[in-house]
């Protein structure tokens, strides 16, 4: 916690003005701390924007985070259907055998098959 919200809590604090809300005093300074952190970048891009030097930026800041993303988890989908398919390559190559093993399955697996 910053000194700035340590004193606005104080300040909150000895006001009483957590009782309304029902929330920390530690909480509200935090709050109204990043309200004003938020304001000031606000007025910068605004100023940066009639300036002509701020094109947005955010928008592409996300769409470069939206393809990281993607490709995590199109990486992890991979692995994962990788892992799948040697887990289960072994089971369906396992069925064949237990077919011809067993002439109740194979009665059975062909029936499934066939309806």
């Amino acid at each position: 916690m910053s000194e700035f919200e340590k004193e606005l809590k104080e300040l909150i604090n000895r006001h009483s003005m957590e009782n309304d809300s029902n929330t920390p005093d530690w909480i509200l300074a935090q709050y109204l701390s990043s309200c004003l952190s938020s304001f000031a970048e606000i007025i910068r891009k605004r100023e940066n924007w009639y300036k002509g030097t701020d094109k947005d930026s955010s928008d592409t800041e996300d769409i470069k985070e939206e393809e990281s993303q993607s490709k995590i988890i199109k990486n992890k989908y991979t692995e994962t259907t990788k892992n799948i398919t040697k887990q289960y390559k072994d089971v369906t190559v396992d069925i064949p055998q237990l077919c011809t093993n067993n002439p109740l399955v194979k009665k059975s697996f062909v029936a499934v098959v066939m309806s």
